[in-house]
């Protein structure tokens, strides 16, 4: 993404991670690379594509909105909420990469997040983290 406030127009990146500003040739800056973190994020812990074989990705982008519960209800309230927070179809309400790095290292250390954009509860550390790739541990 362009930095020091200027927008971008070109249309680079890998087609499935493409924030929804970019695939409707709006101007983009920084939030783009947030919603590709998103889309990253939403494949470790599903263990799916967000957009494989579904048609016109443009298409599914705007009218399939991500929430917290378009992931399964076995990862991690947490998580979910992070992770749809990412993926926010509006870039000014995604967390910034600042936000976002302080909000992985609560989510890391057991802390509860206090996320303005976002109401997140704490995580249940009595429990696995991780019994392997996307499988975050229920709460």
């Amino acid at each position: 993404a362009p930095r020091g406030g200027r927008k971008g127009r070109s249309q680079v990146g890998t087609p499935c991670y493409l924030a929804p500003e970019v695939l409707f040739n709006e101007p983009y800056a920084e939030p783009i690379d947030v919603w590709g973190v998103g889309c990253i994020f939403w494949e470790m812990v599903s263990l799916e594509f967000l957009y494989e074989r579904k048609g016109m990705l443009a298409a599914n982008v705007h009218t399939d909105p991500i929430t917290q519960d378009s992931l399964p209800p076995k990862i991690s309230v947490n998580v979910r909420k992070l992770v749809s927070a990412c993926l926010n179809s509006s870039p000014q309400d995604r967390p910034t990469a600042r936000e976002l790095c302080k909000h992985l290292h609560k989510l890391l250390s057991g802390q509860p997040l206090q996320l303005e954009k976002i109401k997140v509860e704490p995580l249940d550390w009595t429990q696995p983290l991780m019994t392997g790739i996307g499988a975050i541990a229920e709460s």
